[in-house]
């Protein structure tokens, strides 16, 4: 494929359009055809999801890759998350970042259930009150907000 197309298969945000024959391939994880599929799209689409990790959840490259890794591994590879895209529903890259917020979430959850409960299991009441929300960004390094309003801005201009 030459530059212009895969320019053109590429949305402002960053993240590919769909190629719904391979989205549809990449749901039969039986064959081989269906696994070199399936290895296509992760690899199109890798890059855009650990941007918006970074992104949305202010994540560092490393903790974006292992959350990564842990989605396509229980969500994508256990749940095949492929079989479920269909063409007539939606945005295959809205359905794909929603499943991954929600994962992030879910395990952003647990993670700090395992905090509170600690070794043994319970949590004090006065542990509570100073914690701050578990969906709460973390603050952002100068590099990563000058990365944001960079972004910002080029939205602004496309409206």
């Amino acid at each position: 494929m030459d530059s212009t197309t895969e320019q053109a298969s590429v949305r402002v945000d960053g993240i590919p359009s769909a190629r719904w024959s391979e989205v549809e391939a990449a749901s039969d994880l039986e064959s081989a055809a269906g696994r070199k599929a399936l290895e296509s799209q992760l690899q199109r689409y890798r890059p855009s999801l650990i941007a918006h990790l970074r992104a949305r959840f202010a994540f560092n490259l490393p903790e974006a890759e292992d959350l990564l890794h842990d989605f396509l591994q229980k969500k994508v590879l256990e749940v095949n998350l492929f079989a479920g895209a269909r063409r007539g529903r939606g945005r295959f890259r809205s359905y794909l970042l929603s499943i991954l917020d929600r994962f992030v979430i879910s395990e952003l959850r647990r993670q700090r259930s395992r905090q509170r409960r600690g070794a043994s299991g319970a949590v004090a009441l006065e542990e509570l009150g100073d914690d701050p929300h578990p969906l709460a960004p973390a603050a952002a390094a100068p590099a990563d907000l000058h990365w944001r309003h960079v972004r910002i801005g080029r939205y602004l201009v496309c409206l």
